[in-house]
């Protein structure tokens, strides 16, 4: 039998080095393989970057493709001998002719279906030098219809801003079509206000160089609110001999936020995981960014910042994307580059300049983490760490079967040790097990926690935790410390004990010092002892307790709750009730164990322990069931407990006054609370029968009013013997009282 326990501890130890040696040598073989694999994904993702780069310049291409389109679709639709045709200036009736709106309306749809190619476009347009004005603009946002007065259904507006020859005035016109092309609603011609296109930047830029694009820098566009940038170009250079001769300058506006969308498309196309795309001019200021949504938020905060300053600064790369600000300042124009990314993560940039140069050269970036780039090799290997976990996971049953029957008993004997310093309960039986020394030690432990439990149960259970925990021997004194005291007796007790048998007195007995004793040990009292029928308790030992003066307040308040409930249950029985009175009191005395060497005992010792016990007695007097000194009462504080003030008493035995409060379960209301002060400052500057005798009346008035109330009909016993000169009171209104 004792071959086969030693064969179970050993079987138990070479599974367990089998399992260790088998997450060693996995361990190993796994991470010499995601050493292997990072090194050829990092050549794979090299060369996928470089083709990635390849095509995403032809994709940034393709987006800045409609600048040079559709400038050159407007420049052949008005350079050309039947563009006068389209001239504004042919629509000289107050209502144009058909044929002329008809000219206009079909270049209006054919340039509405080039930017219908084109989402970034914002609008085309013509200005002339005499400040007429031809647009055609995108309405497909709510926004937008809005800004220009459209009906819901307008996809398309076109604009003429002209002078009328008859009165000299500047005149603005809509027309608005849908999305398939047809007339939806016209806008009531206008006065075109302070819109002058020759001096709009665009056109003074494009005056500058006849025949040539040029791109302004971005700016808030003048209806929409929106920021973007203008590509324009002059047509017919006039003479600067002949500067009244006409010119005409075309236009595209582009939305930058309508650009970044759709560089985020082409940023997706490129089947690189978490790659980013940006446009940024000379001055490495963005113009477009693949992610939309943040960028249109750095846009308004440029708005805001353009009211207060007069200007608009585009925002740097390092307040969107580290990453892209990064790869600015390490990477070669056309040479895609590994390098370090924000947070010190290694990524892959390339950085190549586009054919327009938005206000100097311009360029167009791809960035991506190389994280991102190998997330499918990431979930390949922690695939690979999945299985062999799984496989080693698998040997687990079998370890756990093995050790099952050692590691079960042995965690019973854990929790019956932590048990012996809590003073838990013991268990019903010890553990068992089939190693002999395993049950030894389980009786021996299973004794023990029963002594232990036991021996909480006749001294102060914090005593005993402290002694268990702490291994030291006890020794005979003790400590001085503010203390909080509770003494509690029961009201007529002997003519209680006269008419029951011990055995029913012992078993109410213990069913009242159980509830009262549980009640108080939930607010943190320590028991000190049952004297007859009495309950010492205190707080602050032997382990201190911040706000203690206030736990006990609480304490005295639960176990007169208790008590109540006791009577409920006694009174359903046939047995009369009973009437805890308890006294309150706080002062230094002494704590620890008295005795002798042999017989120890961890009280309290001290006048302090003295006064409390005699508040206790006083309650007989004054006819209240909660007492407490002017001390402890101040030290407790009155948020949440019903505090009145009785007077100042000489307790039986004592010959010092002090203050005393009642502490009661319900408060007075208000008028019975003003009634009952002003009583108190009167009882306290009686001085002669009379004022007794005038006392007596108030306090009877005050029960009639507000009874039946115990301390009322006390005090106005006093103050009627006192009238008459049958009880001395001092004069500064002092109750002696004379027995216990």
């Amino acid at each position: 039998m004792n071959v086969f326990r030693r064969g179970v501890l050993f079987t138990v130890g070479l599974a367990t080095t089998f399992v260790l040696l088998f997450a060693v040598i996995g361990g190993l073989g796994t991470w010499f393989w995601i050493s292997a694999s990072n090194q050829i994904a990092l050549t794979a993702t090299q060369q996928r970057f470089a083709a990635a780069s390849s095509a995403a310049i032809a994709r940034v291409e393709r987006v800045t493709e409609p600048i040079d389109t559709l400038i050159g679709l407007m420049v052949h639709e008005f350079d050309h001998p039947s563009a006068a045709r389209l001239s504004v200036g042919s629509l000289d009736a107050p209502i144009p002719s058909a044929s002329a709106l008809r000219g206009l309306c079909s270049w209006c749809r054919a340039m509405a279906w080039s930017m219908s190619q084109h989402p970034q476009v914002a609008s085309v347009y013509v200005g002339y030098s005499n400040d007429d004005f031809m647009r055609v603009a995108r309405l497909d946002d709510a926004k937008l219809r809005a800004s220009f007065s459209a009906p819901e259904s307008a996809a398309w507006g076109l604009q003429i801003i002209r002078q009328d020859r008859r009165n000299g005035k500047r005149e603005s016109r809509w027309w608005f079509f849908g999305a398939d092309g047809s007339a939806v609603g016209t806008k009531p011609a206008a006065e075109a206000g302070d819109y002058l296109p020759s001096e709009r930047p665009w056109f003074v830029q494009a005056q500058l160089s006849p025949g040539q694009t040029i791109y302004t820098d971005p700016y808030v566009f003048a209806t929409s609110k929106a920021i973007g940038l203008t590509a324009a170009q002059r047509l017919r250079p006039g003479s600067s001999a002949k500067p009244s001769q006409e010119f005409t300058v075309v236009g595209v506006d582009f939305s930058l936020s309508r650009w970044s969308s759709t560089l985020e498309v082409a940023a997706k196309e490129l089947g690189v995981n978490g790659a980013r795309m940006a446009i940024v001019n000379a001055d490495r200021r963005l113009l477009a960014y693949s992610q939309p949504q943040r960028f249109d938020e750095l846009l308004l905060q440029t708005i805001e910042r353009g009211k207060a300053t007069g200007t608009i600064e585009m925002p740097r790369p390092d307040g969107v994307d580290l990453g892209i600000d990064l790869a600015l300042s390490y990477l070669a124009p056309g040479v895609p580059a590994r390098f370090q990314g924000p947070r010190g993560e290694p990524g892959f940039g390339a950085l190549f300049q586009i054919k327009q140069d938005f206000g100097g050269s311009s360029f167009a970036l791809l960035w991506a983490s190389e994280e991102q780039l190998n997330a499918e090799l990431r979930r390949l290997q922690e695939r690979a760490i999945l299985m062999v976990s799984l496989l080693g996971l698998a040997l687990l049953p079998m370890v756990a079967l093995l050790g099952w029957s050692i590691a079960r008993p042995l965690r019973g004997l854990a929790l019956q040790a932590r048990g012996i310093s809590s003073l838990a309960e013991p268990q019903q039986l010890p553990t068992r097990s089939v190693v002999r020394e395993v049950n030894e030690l389980s009786g021996a432990i299973h004794k023990a926690q029963h002594t232990v439990a036991n021996f909480g149960k006749f001294a102060p259970r914090g005593v005993v935790e402290d002694i268990v925990r702490s291994g030291a021997t006890p020794r005979l004194g003790g400590k001085r410390q503010s203390v909080s005291l509770f003494f509690s007796d029961i009201e007529g007790f002997s003519k209680l004990s006269e008419t029951l048998s011990p055995e029913d007195l012992t078993l109410r007995m213990t069913q009242y010092f159980s509830e009262l004793a549980g009640a108080l040990i939930a607010e943190g009292a320590t028991i000190d002892k049952y004297i007859g029928d009495s309950i010492m308790a205190f707080w602050n030992a032997p382990r201190e307790q911040a706000g203690h003066a206030r736990m006990a307040a609480l304490g005295a308040l639960a176990a007169t709750r208790a008590g109540e409930r006791i009577n409920a249950q006694w009174q359903a029985q046939g047995f009369a009730a009973i009437r805890t009175r308890i006294g309150l009191h706080v002062g230094d005395i002494v704590v620890g164990n008295v005795g002798s060497a042999d017989r120890m005992n961890y009280t309290a010792l001290g006048a302090a322990v003295n006064l409390a016990s005699r508040l206790e007695g006083v309650n007989k007097y004054l006819g209240s069931s909660i007492l407490a000194s002017d001390e402890f009462m101040r030290q407790a504080g009155d948020s949440g407990l019903a505090w009145r003030a009785i007077g100042r008493v000489v307790p039986a035995g004592t010959t010092q006054a002090i203050e005393v409060h009642e502490l009661r379960t319900e408060p007075l209301g208000d008028f019975a609370r003003e009634a009952w002060q002003s009583l108190m400052q009167r009882w306290a500057h009686a001085t002669s029968g009379q004022c007794f005798a005038e006392l007596a009346l108030g306090l009877q008035r005050f029960d009639a009013a507000h009874g039946p109330d115990p301390v009322a009909q006390h005090l106005l016993l006093i103050a009627q013997e006192s009238a008459s000169g049958r009880r001395a009171i001092s004069s500064d209104g002092v109750i002696w009282l004379g027995g216990k």
